[in-house]
């Protein structure tokens, strides 16, 4: 399972030499704004990046998230996630920006597939009783 179709591209850019002040709300709102500007991506700032850098600039308080490949599998993103302690990455193809993925969609996702599978096995299981015969 591939996190390909689980990345948004809805999020808001704000550019690297903001305040912190001016962007605070907007994160609040947000919960992760995109740092870039015309030409370069410079990651993505939470507010798990504030709190641990409280710096003046935005582009002082990034934290460094690598991007994740839109190929990687969702087990593999999840566990980069918690090796790194935040809810949301970067995503990436060809070592450019394209999206983000957020943890809690990533379990949901899964826990959603989970259901499905569960479901389809009753029904076979199901389906082989009815032509299930003990010998005798």
């Amino acid at each position: 399972m591939k996190i390909a179709h689980l990345i948004r591209k809805d999020f808001l850019i704000i550019n690297p030499f903001n305040g912190l002040n001016a962007v605070k709300k907007k994160l609040l709102e947000r919960t992760v704004l995109v740092v870039q500007d015309e030409s370069q991506f410079y990651g993505i700032l939470t507010m798990n990046d504030i709190v641990s850098n409280p710096e003046i600039l935005v582009i002082d308080c990034l934290s460094i998230k690598k991007l994740v490949d839109s190929e990687q599998s969702v087990q593999e993103v999840i566990s980069e996630m918690n090796t790194v302690n935040t809810d949301v990455l970067p995503v990436g193809e060809d070592g450019n920006f394209i999206g983000l993925v957020f943890k809690n969609e990533l379990y949901k996702y899964l826990s959603e597939y989970n259901l499905e599978l569960e479901t389809d096995i009753q029904e076979r299981t199901l389906a082989l009783k009815k032509y299930w015969r003990p010998k005798i």
